[in-house]
């Protein structure tokens, strides 16, 4: 999935701001994904070719046009354009052996989720407070720390 756009999808804080984040691949030769098999398209790609993203961002206007609570109204562009505030690249590398199987064991047990961040930067919406508890047992059954 190197080659599809990443996104928050709800807004979350940025300070006293409210936003959208979405990671938009820059790199054309990534190309169709392999959706059968997600780590082999990315041991793939990345085996040989960088993925570079576009990091942007897109703000809240107002709760008409880009509300926080109603999670079913997508926020115009024509009114809140998203603007790139940086580039993500993932360098080349080998996904493959002992050592990348030692780093992804010790990934799998990370806790990802959008609540763990500061203050700063957490999740808003009604959408995004019901999200929590999923993630927390999500990762208590993967045995997450």
């Amino acid at each position: 999935y190197l080659s599809e756009n990443f996104s928050t999808v709800l807004p979350v804080k940025n300070g006293d701001y409210a936003m959208k984040l979405r990671i938009r691949p820059l790199s054309p030769q990534l190309g169709e994904p392999n959706k059968a098999d997600i780590t082999a398209d990315v041991r793939k790609v990345l085996k040989s070719t960088p993925a570079e993203y576009a990091v942007e961002l897109q703000f809240y206007t107002d709760a008409d046009l880009t509300p926080i609570e109603n999670a079913s109204i997508e926020w115009p562009e024509s009114e809140s354009p998203w603007v790139r505030v940086g580039t993500l690249t993932l360098p080349v590398q080998d996904l493959e052996g002992a050592e990348y199987e030692k780093f992804a064991a010790t990934v799998e047990k990370m806790k990802f989720d959008p609540w763990n961040a500061i203050e700063e930067h957490q999740p808003l919406g009604n959408i995004m407070r019901a999200r929590k508890h999923a993630y927390y047992v999500s990762q208590k059954e993967r045995g997450a720390a």
